[in-house]
């Protein structure tokens, strides 16, 4: 029952107001005692990015007493975009790690450089799931959370490294990718592993992706690719670079000093 109006809150009557734009009315629903009319509601507000609708919404995110409905709250605060970032940013360090990677999910949906910064402490969370979903929500932000993974590629904390480097073999364009293959030189061995599976593994899954990429990619970012690449590299780590030879095909050509690379 909407006790706003007295009239019985139908799931029918929540589209109507989704069809209408209904803001207050579907607002309104998120106070229902029925799960199933809540989480229409919430994803409508979500789906009409109602601005008005933020603090609500964040209330169900940091809610741990009805689990069901926060990932749908999260979604739909991700899909409001910037005007969610202010009620987001406190969840990131809420007690529950549930609460923080689902804030870290919809702060990924907003995306930019601001989200990017803001999940940046979250890479060394306790909770390596956690840090996993913060990694892939920076990823999200594109070129701009790809320079804050690579800066994180220095961070003291092998868990921050290890992090850093598998979210930027999530579909990087070619600063990514380059930042990539610069670890597989790092200092640290493990990290030169993880990059050079993480190098292999994009390359056999997406290889149109690493094309791409080239293509897409400045020509300022080509030459510091091939000079992330021209470093004399070990035995150990000439097996991913031919893999990355090997993906580009024809795009391979686009990059300066590269032309007898691996010929």
């Amino acid at each position: 029952m909407d006790v706003f109006t007295g009239r019985l809150l139908t799931r029918s009557r929540l589209e109507v107001m989704r069809q209408r734009g209904d803001e207050a009315g579907l607002t309104r629903a998120l106070r229902s005692p029925d799960p199933d009319l809540r989480f229409y509601a919430i994803s409508a507000l979500g789906e009409l990015r109602v601005a008005g609708a933020v603090p609500e919404l964040a209330a169900i995110l940091n809610d741990t007493t009805i689990s069901g409905l926060r990932f749908a709250a999260a979604r739909s605060l991700g899909a409001i975009g910037e005007p969610a970032v202010p009620a987001l940013v406190p969840a990131l360090s809420h007690p529950d790690p549930e609460v923080r990677w689902m804030a870290a999910l919809a702060l990924g949906d907003v995306g930019g450089s601001h989200a990017a910064v803001l999940l940046r402490p979250l890479l060394s969370d306790n909770d390596t799931y956690v840090a996993g979903r913060a990694g892939r929500a920076i990823a999200q932000a594109g070129r701009p959370g790809e320079e804050v993974l690579a800066a994180a590629l220095s961070d003291p904390s092998p868990g921050v490294r290890v992090q850093a480097v598998r979210a930027l073999s999530r579909r990087p364009h070619l600063p990514g990718l380059a930042a990539l293959v610069r670890s597989l030189h790092h200092a640290d061995p493990y990290i030169s592993h993880v990059a050079g599976q993480a190098l292999s593994r994009l390359c056999y899954r997406d290889p149109d992706w690493i094309r791409e990429a080239i293509r897409e990619a400045t020509d300022a970012d080509r030459v510091n690719f091939s000079a992330a690449v021209r470093i004399a590299p070990k035995p150990s780590q000439l097996a991913p670079l031919r893999d990355l030879r090997e993906a580009a095909g024809e795009t391979w050509a686009l990059l300066p000093f590269l032309d007898r690379w691996f010929h």
